[in-house]
């Protein structure tokens, strides 16, 4: 009862790992196509699509987490340089005074 359970390593197919990366690719569009400039580096709390794309201009303290996660996972998977993750992650820290603290973080 107190001992560890053993660990099993995960095997996935070539069709289970290929539906992973497009799930993958197809969530980290979600935030390269609504994250930016516009709405401050935060992405928004939730898009309609039907009847008509309808975008909610306003964020949470959980959407602001997840946008630096898909960040960070975006630059792991190699969406996004190095390069391109600092400067996402920047942008969105400088505009909710944070800046600093961030950038100690990555350095």
């Amino acid at each position: 009862m107190s001992r560890p359970l053993a660990r099993r390593d995960a095997r996935l197919t070539v069709g289970q790992t290929r539906f992973l990366r497009k799930l993958a690719r197809k969530t980290w569009a979600y935030f390269e196509t609504f994250v930016g400039p516009d709405d401050h580096w935060l992405p928004p709390d939730n898009v309609q699509e039907h009847p008509a794309v309808k975008v909610a201009h306003r964020t949470s303290p959980t959407d602001m987490g997840l946008a630096l996660l898909a960040n960070l996972t975006a630059h792991d998977f190699g969406y996004l340089s190095t390069g391109q993750l600092v400067a996402r992650t920047t942008q969105c820290a400088a505009h909710h005074g944070i800046a600093g603290a961030v950038s100690r973080a990555l350095l």
